[in-house]
């Protein structure tokens, strides 16, 4: 089943900004907008394989967090790079946590809420794991 990208964007577009914001806080809005154009661009490449086994919503959102992932691990990030190159290991080091705080994220989603609750209550409380 193919699905019509046009009506998604005018449907989900602000959503998929704000998806898009809360992972990237300290970027313009200018750059927003081109990684939410990135996502609908990838979801229009991808249309003639999406399978309708969840929500257009949600696939979109895995499309910008992808998106938002390779926007971090690119050069385009990196702006202050050339700025302040002293900064580059500082700059390198808070993307690659910031990646890795999305694919825990990420990760935690596909957990069953009980499962889930033991690695927060590990994590946040100091529960041990046997416990």
């Amino acid at each position: 089943m193919s699905v019509d990208v046009a009506d998604l964007y005018v449907t989900y577009r602000a959503d998929i900004w704000h998806v898009i914001r809360r992972r990237l806080p300290m970027a313009d809005a200018g750059t927003i907008d081109d990684l939410v154009g990135d996502t609908f661009v990838k979801a229009m490449a991808g249309a003639a394989r999406y399978r309708d086994l969840g929500s257009a919503q949600g696939w979109l959102r895995k499309i910008a967090r992808n998106v938002t992932v390779d926007y971090l691990r690119s050069p385009r990030s990196r702006v202050l790079d050339v700025l302040a190159p002293e900064t580059v290991a500082v700059s390198d080091a808070g993307n690659d946590r910031h990646v890795d705080q999305i694919a825990v994220q990420d990760a935690l989603t596909t957990l069953r809420p009980p499962d889930r609750a033991v690695i927060d209550g590990h994590y946040r409380d100091g529960q041990r794991l046997q416990d």
